[in-house]
């Protein structure tokens, strides 16, 4: 059986993903907003989602490495682009996933 816990934040990143935009490169430290949902799955498909969850987090995005620090697994940054950044990353059975717009 996997575990997955996926972050949304639709928090007011406007001014941070203009800088993400205008400068691809150095790190950004956010304090984040948003919800978490955790999903069970053993067919590789969400079994079954637990209610989302409120959260607040601080993260750090290293757009040089394309990695974000703050999560409970280590995660890269698959996609940057005007309106949004998604990430993911996997360890030990546990995959995580999520967005920040």
């Amino acid at each position: 059986m996997s575990k997955a816990v996926f972050f949304g934040s639709a928090a007011t990143l406007l001014l941070a993903l203009t800088a993400l935009a205008a400068e691809p490169t150095g790190t950004l430290t956010l304090a984040c907003q948003g919800t978490v949902t955790v999903s069970t799955s053993v067919t590789g498909k969400p079994d079954r989602d637990e209610a989302p969850e409120a959260t607040s987090m601080g993260l750090i995005l290293n757009l040089t490495e394309r990695t974000v620090s703050g999560l409970v697994l280590p995660v890269t940054i698959d996609v940057i682009d005007d309106e949004h950044m998604q990430f993911s990353g996997s360890e030990g059975g546990w995959r995580t996933s999520g967005f920040i717009d």
